[in-house]
């Protein structure tokens, strides 16, 4: 049986191929953009070379011999192909720009050939390193190919089929799976294996017959390779390396990462696997190539942690999971993960030690489901909505990753929908409205102490696969961000049970029975989205007593329900009289949430200070999107940018952090749309003011980048953790808005605080459509 033999850890990101040379040397690529050749030293592998060219995600890998030499070649989201010489590996020996589009897969051919295949939808056989054929044909990307002995070609598409091509001609078509293709293997002359998104391998003679159809895998099938003994090696996204013979699966290997990428074989007979936790792995049967003893210890406290953070539906005994009566006992601690049992469902909740409350995060069904992308023409997105256009005809697809601004994903759409582009801002408000979720089991900060939803606003990133590529023009923020999601029932439900403690503990602090009346109605204003919350009659006088005289740990539920409020177009008049009481913003921050209890060096935030300041930054950054809310932020902003520059300075959490940084993007939406046109936005607003305040935005912007570089430095950290990169990725998007509204001024300041170089040095580290647009305006 196989065993674990080494892990290997150099790697920062997903390994998306790996491919061997000998016994003695393998190389291994990743989306940290570094190709790795490893060499045995002794018992075990050692980095030898890393190698950094693409300027993009490294996907595909293999060796081939060309006149006598070994050569290595690497393909990535960049489009390009590297040919690398193994004896000067300095630089590469060739640059091959051909594909148009993500080079996801390559493969050794015979002769000295070798086979590329892309999301471009075509394959290429190269000779000598130019192109002997392209193969074009499937409707889909080109996931697969490989050159078999007699000369001809197999192609593996995301369209579901199989091709088989010689000299450059379709001769073959093959069709079983029920998804993409994903990966190809000659198993002899006249037969060959293919894995695919069904979850299956297909066995199949070169006439078209399928011999066989194994099954055993639970998820997407991303890679096969060949024992020399002749057993098949599979590894998929259900964290199984499984390994068969006679068309059956002889060993399982469970691995502590979701996504198995990609395996290859040694002569020796050892298994190489490389995974979306940055690592390879190598198993062995060979007593003297197995791990020794902390390595079999670290592998087994690996899965054991994985098991116990991601739980599978499958692996849950539902028959003893406690019922609903089990969430009337409070959690032990935060972020405590309990699975109820509802009818047939299995549902997750989590607890909120600040709501005190177990909050629902979703249905369980398994750790693959929580991660797993979709794919829409052979490419992957993490959302692809049907949206129906027009009653009677078929609904079209859009496609959405994280990773990139809702407005591109919009314009794309429009473009290949031929739909008017005033629905622009439609549409991109649907994906940022339907793009929100959690995932269970990650260490998710972005969650409100009421509803568990995350909040996503334009360049929030989760890397995790390959993004489409799309390089666009930095052309500005688009709109603004508005913070309204949340649940006005459980906000009131908090409010309650904080109401009943205080009866107990200060009763002349408590609400009346007629004032949690008005509180109530206000909860059931805010309920109903098709009510014209500006043209109800109510009073916030309750919220505003609740907001400013409770204890200041039980203040939060009031901000949130004004953050709400705030959402709303309420009119100037009861913004100014009811919520500000006649004065000014700054007293009012002041008097609910005294946020300026920090201003000393020495003094750190707690939990209940960093949700009350999430709360107030919420709600100014709703009140931005108001003729009456910017009025009296231009007033105020002095106090408040040095508030926040003081959080900043002492490592918000993740939900402070994202709320100062969607109100620094909306200030600057605000502040480009009045140099556009001052007149029509703010007559009352002089431009002295506005350039005044620009420079103190763009100080806070540019200073938080900073200290998260000097951070960096004095830590020797090289990598970025994903809340610093959705961070850093909305302040230079506010950068880039800076600099549209006038590049020297701004250009200057940031060169003079050595800004540009820090940005440019970030990019190095990440892959985001939205950073590259914005350095494109710097140069």
């Amino acid at each position: 049986m196989f065993r674990i033999s080494e892990i290997l850890s150099q790697h920062t990101s997903d390994v998306r191929g790996v491919a061997c040379l000998d016994d003695n040397t393998f190389a291994s690529v990743s989306r940290d953009k570094t190709s790795i050749l490893w060499t045995r030293e002794g018992s075990s592998f050692k980095s030898d070379k890393c190698l950094i060219s693409h300027n993009g995600y490294v996907n595909s890998v293999t060796f081939i011999k060309h006149q006598g030499k070994d050569y290595l070649v690497t393909g990535g989201s960049d489009k390009l192909i590297y040919v690398w010489d193994i004896s000067d590996l300095t630089s590469p020996r060739y640059t091959i720009s051909k594909h148009k589009d993500n080079v996801c897969t390559l493969s050794r051919g015979t002769n000295g050939t070798f086979c590329s295949g892309s999301w471009d939808k075509t394959a290429v056989i190269w000779e000598n390193f130019s192109v002997k054929y392209t193969l074009t044909g499937h409707q889909s990307a080109v996931w697969a190919v490989i050159e078999l002995d007699d000369g001809s070609v197999l192609t593996g598409s995301a369209d579901k089929s199989i091709v088989r091509w010689r000299e450059g001609k379709k001769v073959q078509s093959y069709m079983g799976h029920e998804d993409c293709v994903r990966s190809l293997k000659a198993l002899s002359r006249d037969s060959f294996v293919s894995a695919a998104n069904d979850g299956s391998l297909m066995i199949w003679n070169l006439n078209g017959d399928c011999l066989a159809k194994l099954y055993g895998h639970e998820s997407f099938v991303y890679s096969i390779s060949l024992l020399s003994t002749g057993e098949i090696v599979s590894s998929a996204e259900d964290r199984t390396v499984r390994i068969w013979k006679d068309n059956d699966n002889v060993q399982t290997i469970i691995l502590p990462a979701t996504s198995l990428w990609c395996t290859d074989t040694m002569p020796n007979g050892d298994i190489i696997c490389g995974t979306s936790d940055s690592k390879v792995y190598i198993f062995s049967k060979n007593e003297n190539r197995l791990g020794d003893t902390s390595t079999i210890k670290h592998f087994n406290e690996l899965n054991a942690a994985f098991t116990e953070s991601k739980k599978t539906k499958s692996s849950l005994n539902t028959e003893n999971l406690p019922g609903p009566e089990r969430l009337l006992t409070p959690g032990l601690k935060d972020q405590q993960v309990l699975m109820i049992k509802e009818g047939s469902d299995v549902i997750a909740y989590q607890w909120d030690l600040v709501g005190n409350e177990w909050i629902k995060v979703g249905t369980v069904t398994d750790a693959v489901g929580q991660e797993r992308k979709q794919l829409f023409e052979g490419k992957e997105y993490d959302y692809v909505f049907s949206v129906d256009l027009e009653d009677g005809k078929p609904v079209k697809k859009l496609p959405y990753n994280v990773s990139e601004n809702p407005y591109t994903a919009a314009q794309r759409f429009i473009e290949k929908s031929d739909i008017s582009p005033t629905y622009l801002d439609e549409i991109a408000n649907f994906i940022i409205k339907n793009s929100e979720g959690v995932s269970l089991g990650s260490n998710n900060e972005n969650v409100d102490p009421f509803t568990g939803k995350n909040r996503y606003i334009p360049s929030e990133v989760y890397p995790k696969e390959d993004p489409v590529a799309t390089k666009v023009k930095f052309s500005g923020i688009k709109g603004y961000v508005l913070m309204n999601t949340g649940n006005p029932s459980a906000i009131f439900s908090k409010i309650l049970e904080l109401n009943s403690k205080l009866k107990d503990e200060s009763p002349s602090l408590a609400l009346s029975d007629s004032e949690i009346k008005s509180v109530e109605k206000i909860s059931s204003i805010l309920s109903n989205p098709s009510v014209n919350f500006g043209k109800m009659s109510f009073s916030l006088k309750e919220i505003i007593k609740g907001a400013s005289t409770w204890p200041l740990d039980y203040r939060f539920p009031f901000l949130d329900l004004l953050r709400l409020i705030t959402s709303k177009d309420i009119g100037s008049h009861i913004f100014e009289n009811e919520i500000l009481n006649g004065g000014s913003l700054n007293s009012f921050i002041e008097s609910t949430s005294q946020l300026g209890s920090i201003s000393n060096e020495t003094s750190a935030m707690t939990p209940m200070y960093q949700v009350r300041a999430t709360m107030v930054m919420r709600m100014l950054t709703n009140l931005l999107t108001h003729s009456y809310g910017q009025i009296e932020l231009v007033a105020s902003s002095e106090r408040i940018f040095e508030q926040c520059n003081q959080i900043q300075s002492k490592s918000p959490n993740k939900n402070l952090s994202l709320a100062i940084s969607s109100f620094y993007i909306n200030f600057s939406a605000f502040i480009y749309s009045y140099k556009s046109s001052p007149k029509a936005l703010h007559s009352s607003l002089s431009a002295e003011r506005i350039d005044s305040i620009s420079l103190l935005l763009f100080e806070s912007v540019s200073g938080w980048i900073g200290s998260i570089f000097s951070s960096k430095m004095k830590t020797s950290s090289a990598s970025y953790d994903q809340t610093e990169i959705e961070i850093l990725n909305r302040l230079v998007t506010v950068i880039g808005q800076f600099v549209l509204i006038d590049k020297r001024r701004y250009t200057e300041f940031l060169n003079s605080n050595n800004v540009i170089s820090l940005i440019k040095g970030f990019s190095q580290n990440t892959d985001l459509n939205e950073l590259s647009s914005v350095l494109a305006l710097l140069d």
